[in-house]
């Protein structure tokens, strides 16, 4: 009898299974951000890692060669191409053309273009390889209908800051993506320092003193680094910035091939850099600018003595550019 009037339970019921839903997505809402800050935190981690062993590898070659490698040989090859041997990248080291033409043109005719149709892989020519270290996990393609990989211009006066004759050193050189695999992308560029852009009056006001750790042809040795090594930036980040070809937006990356920067241009997101493109799809970044989606958008830089810090994405100009020059006399911090 007790078994037949007993009443069996069934299911939750409407209105608890409501509060069940509502208890988990207040945890979720608790708990998402906590996720998001680790998460943010061992990104920064990571690319600050990337930066310090850029640092050691820029030692490592200073070691060997009594000299800090050159931001830019002449070809547009970048200072990292050099380092590749010293951040266990020997096989793409070895892989790479240092000796025809400009690194663009490596292989094949081509791999660059200045329009939005997309260019088919010519095979591995050396400056197409994906390499971690060169990356920075906070620094993510950004979506977009399509995404371009920029080379960096070059700044300053011929014949001593680039080639005379080749308008392509003072321009910019794109490459689309995808396909992946046409040039490979980095979130770090060498600095070369302050170097208008010429002609601008005396070839021979060049502003020698704020040049930087890496320029054109530059092999700068560590005894002349007047502001001292621990004062002046060697390395630093750039998440890249939305950049439109053939009516089509798309974001833009650096080639670590010919990652060269030099500091004319300020940094972002910063209001009151005019390089910075403060649009839905431009997220207050610039493309050939320095900049970071860490918290607070603090850029993370390498200075010349290997440590790794960090410098305010509006950081002044003046200051930017001290910090950048390897003897313009101002020891100057950054915030």
């Amino acid at each position: 009898m007790l078994l037949k009037n007993a009443r069996r339970r069934g299911a939750f019921t409407l209105i608890e299974l409501l509060v069940v839903i509502a208890i988990i997505a207040i945890l979720i809402g608790l708990l998402l951000p906590a996720v998001q800050k680790v998460r943010a935190a061992a990104a920064n981690i990571q690319c600050k890692n990337n930066l310090k062993q850029l640092g050691i590898a820029m030692h490592a070659y200073e070691n060997a060669s009594s000299a800090l490698p050159p931001g830019n040989d002449g070809r547009m090859t970048s200072a990292l191409v050099y380092l590749l041997p010293y951040i266990e990248q020997e096989a793409v080291f070895k892989n790479f053309d240092m000796l025809t033409g400009s690194f663009w043109f490596s292989a094949a005719a081509g791999n660059t273009t200045t329009s939005a149709t997309a260019v088919p892989p010519r095979g591995r020519w050396g400056a197409d390889a994906t390499i971690p270290t060169l990356l920075c996990p906070a620094s993510p393609v950004q979506p977009g209908a399509n995404t371009y990989q920029l080379q960096i211009r070059t700044a300053g006066f011929a014949p001593k800051n680039f080639p005379t004759g080749l308008a392509a050193y003072n321009s910019y050189n794109y490459s689309t993506r995808p396909p992946i695999g046409v040039l490979g992308v980095t979130n770090y560029a060498p600095m070369g320092g302050y170097m208008p852009s010429g002609p601008a009056g005396d070839p021979n006001n060049d502003f020698e003193d704020y040049y930087g750790l890496m320029y054109y042809k530059s092999g700068v040795r560590v005894p002349t680094v007047n502001d001292g090594m621990s004062n002046t930036i060697a390395f630093l980040e750039s998440s890249g910035g939305s950049i439109t070809l053939g009516g089509v937006p798309g974001w833009s990356l650096m080639t670590w091939a010919s990652a060269v920067f030099y500091s004319n241009f300020g940094t972002c997101p910063d209001s009151t850099n005019p390089n910075c493109r403060f649009t839905t799809d431009g997220k207050g970044m610039a493309a050939h600018l320095p900049g970071s989606f860490h918290p607070n958008n603090r850029i993370n830089v390498t200075y010349g003595d290997g440590s790794v810090r960090s410098i305010p994405a509006n950081v002044d100009f003046f200051l930017f550019v001290c910090l950048s020059g390897k003897a313009d006399g101002n020891v100057v911090s950054p915030d």
